[in-house]
C-alpha cells in the first residue's frame, strides 16, 4: 500500500486513473486536499468538478491497517457535506490493499437490535483484486499503479510493466517521467525497498524482457514483411510465444490475430514473462473484477 502522500500525489497528477478505479468518470475532476476537521493538521482527498451534475468525491486510503477508517470517512465526509452543502452529490471512495485490510475494516453503519438508521456503502476498492492485465490494456497513467495491484510477489513481472511504460505510445515524454518516478515509489512500497528500477537485478531483467521481443520483432518482420507493420506485430507476438513455449493454443493464436495495435504492444512485453501462453489471451482480453471497486457489504 503507498503512503498517503505518494497516492495523493498521483492523484494530483492523474485524478481521471484515480476515479477510473472506483468506476467513476471522470469529468473534469481535479484532486485537492481540503482539512475536514477544524483546526486539524491532516488532509483529505477529494475530487471537484466544475461541470453541472458532477459529483463531489471523498476519497479516503487506508494506511497501517486503520480498522477504523469507514468511521472516520463517514464522519469528515459528513463534515465537509454540512460545511458546503453537498449531501445530496457528494461521493465516497476507500482505498484498501487487500482483502485482509477490508475485512478488519469496523463497519460505520449505525443502528439498534439490527434496525438500520443509517448506512455507509462507500465505492470500495482493493487493489490485490484488479488484474494487472486490466491496467495493462488501459495503458497510460494506469501503468503507474501496476506495482500495487494483484496477489503475490510482483517482481518477475515488474521489469516487462516497466519496459510497457517506456514504450507507450499514447504518453507524452514528460507524463512517461512523472509516471517513472511513481512506478518506482510503488515497486518500492509494494517490495519493502528489495526492488527498485535501478537495482543491477532489475534492469538485468528488464534488458532480458527486450532482448527477447527484439528477437521476437526480428522474426515477425521477416515473416510478415510483405503483409504490412500490423501483421509484423501479431507474428512478433507469436514468434516470442513459439520461442518460450514451443506450443501456442488456437485460442491465444486467435486472440493475438484478432487483436488491435495498442493490445499487440502489451502482448509482446507480456508473451516475455508469463508463465503460461494463456496469460496473454488474459492480457488481450482482460476481465476486470467488479470486485475491486464495487460497493461491497459492510
Amino acid at each position: 500500500m503507498p503512503r498517503d502522500a505518494d497516492f495523493d500525489a498521483f492523484a494530483y497528477a492523474f485524478p481521471a486513473a484515480v476515479l477510473a478505479l472506483a468506476g467513476i468518470r471522470s469529468r473534469g475532476h481535479r484532486a485537492s486536499s481540503i482539512a475536514a476537521k477544524a483546526q486539524s493538521r491532516a488532509l483529505d482527498l477529494v475530487f471537484r468538478s466544475r461541470v453541472r451534475g458532477a459529483p463531489f468525491v471523498y476519497l479516503e486510503v487506508q494506511d497501517r491497517g486503520d480498522v477504523e477508517v469507514e468511521r472516520s470517512a463517514l464522519l469528515k465526509l459528513a463534515i465537509v457535506c454540512d460545511r458546503e452543502n453537498l449531501w445530496r452529490s457528494a461521493r465516497a471512495v476507500i482505498v484498501y490493499a487487500t482483502d485482509a485490510s477490508r475485512r478488519t475494516a469496523r463497519s460505520a453503519d449505525v443502528g439498534y437490535e439490527g434496525e438500520r438508521t443509517l448506512t455507509f456503502t462507500p465505492r470500495r476498492i482493493v487493489l490485490s483484486r484488479i488484474e494487472p492485465e486490466s491496467l495493462l490494456a488501459r495503458g497510460g497513467p494506469f501503468l503507474g499503479l501496476l506495482p500495487l495491484v494483484g496477489r503475490g510477489d510482483v517482481s518477475a513481472r515488474a521489469p516487462s510493466w516497466f519496459a510497457q511504460l517506456l514504450n507507450d505510445p499514447s504518453l507524452s515524454p514528460s507524463r512517461r517521467e512523472v509516471l517513472k518516478d511513481f512506478f518506482d515509489r510503488f515497486l518500492r512500497r509494494r517490495t519493502r525497498g528489495r526492488l527498485n528500477v535501478e537495482a543491477p537485478v532489475f534492469l538485468e531483467k528488464m534488458k532480458g524482457v527486450q532482448e527477447l521481443v527484439a528477437r521476437g520483432e526480428a522474426r515477425g518482420e521477416a515473416r510478415g514483411q510483405a503483409r504490412g507493420r500490423r501483421d509484423q506485430r501479431v507474428a512478433s507476438v507469436l514468434a516470442v510465444l513459439e520461442a518460450r513455449f514451443a506450443r501456442v493454443p488456437r485460442s491465444v493464436r486467435n486472440a493475438v490475430t484478432s487483436a488491435t495495435d495498442r493490445q499487440l504492444d502489451a502482448a509482446l512485453l507480456a508473451a516475455a514473462t508469463v508463465e503460461t501462453p494463456a496469460e496473454v489471451e488474459r492480457v488481450l482480453a482482460p476481465r476486470a473484477r467488479r470486485s475491486g471497486s464495487r460497493r461491497s457489504k459492510p
